[in-house]
């Protein structure tokens, strides 16, 4: 999404979904204060809004503190729906087990470390093994004591039917990306959606493996129905 406008008027029938990097939360720090100001000057008087993003509930979070967000959000790039007032999951897309265990053998198989998003119950952990660049480790390092983030050591896996993945995330070098992605494609097709974007860590890419179904238009219906909302304005 590269642009926003907010409702002028007061409309509380439709439902308004924005993106957040550089739309909803702009690069000019001083223009952050207001936009947050006016947002929650809309959602008070009833605009029903909310956000859809490629981030964890965890990066939501720290990125809109200070705006009363009401609405579920869109989240981890359409894999689930976090309801942001009772903490927890309401919807979400899994990769099927098999899929997932052959998606796991492949990326060890290039000799590559994943993080691995697990879903018991309503929580999410983060599984983690043993890291191969300092790119991981600063990753980790970073949000280890996120309260929104668990992450716990592969030794601690159980590796039951209880276990539901909700994507796998490798944090790599561009060639090792790219050559992952290439091997992913040609073993697992259809059966996975996969995708690659910028990591913030300079010469490492991120790949994601997601289900197929989990996408933000996908996802956007199901909070749609959630919301009881037959339109929407924004795009995600």
């Amino acid at each position: 999404m590269n642009n926003f406008r907010l409702p002028v008027r007061h409309d509380s029938d439709t439902l308004y979904v924005s993106g957040i990097d550089s739309v909803l939360i702009p690069d000019d720090d001083s223009a952050i204060t207001y936009s947050k100001v006016e947002l929650n000057r809309l959602i008070e008087a009833g605009v029903r809004f909310t956000i859809s993003t490629v981030h964890t509930p965890a990066v939501v979070m720290s990125i809109m503190k200070g705006v009363d967000l009401r609405l579920p959000l869109i989240v981890m790039d359409g894999a689930a729906m976090y309801d942001i007032k009772e903490k927890e999951y309401i919807e979400a897309e899994f990769l099927p087990s098999q899929i997932s265990d052959e998606a796991e053998s492949i990326i060890a198989e290039q000799g590559l470390h994943c993080f691995v998003n697990v879903m018991y119950d309503s929580t999410l952990l983060i599984f983690y093994g043993d890291f191969n660049n300092d790119a991981e480790r600063e990753l980790f390092s970073s949000y280890k004591h996120s309260p929104y983030r668990k992450y716990i050591h592969s030794a601690c896996r159980r590796f039951d039917e209880y276990e539901r993945i909700l994507y796998m995330t490798v944090l790599e070098t561009a060639d090792n990306i790219h050559a992952l992605e290439k091997e992913l494609d040609a073993r697992l097709g259809n059966s996975v959606r996969i995708t690659v974007s910028d990591s913030g860590y300079e010469g490492y890419l991120y790949l994601k493996v997601f289900s197929p179904l989990a996408s933000k238009q996908h996802m956007l219906k199901k909070l749609k129905a959630c919301c009881h909302i037959r339109q929407h304005q924004g795009r995600i």
